[in-house]
């Protein structure tokens, strides 16, 4: 039962950690109307949820960094 909490702990940590760096981020870079201060309701998803926004960030950034490009 200590491992399971543990890991939770770590888990949610990590979650915490990602949400904290993305809402820089977006808050930081990104143009009105998408620049606005998250909400709990956001950071929660984010902490919870944080390999599946994670992953679908890292998706976006390789296609941008190394998709085909025909300008």
């Amino acid at each position: 039962m200590i491992d399971l909490l543990g890991y939770l702990a770590y888990y949610l940590f990590a979650g915490a950690v990602w949400c904290f760096w993305l809402e820089s981020f977006t808050t930081r870079e990104l143009n009105p109307p998408y620049n606005m201060p998250w909400t709990n309701k956001e950071r929660l998803y984010h902490i919870c949820l944080w390999p599946m926004t994670l992953g679908v960030f890292a998706w976006g950034l390789c296609k941008e960094l190394f998709g085909n490009k025909h300008d």
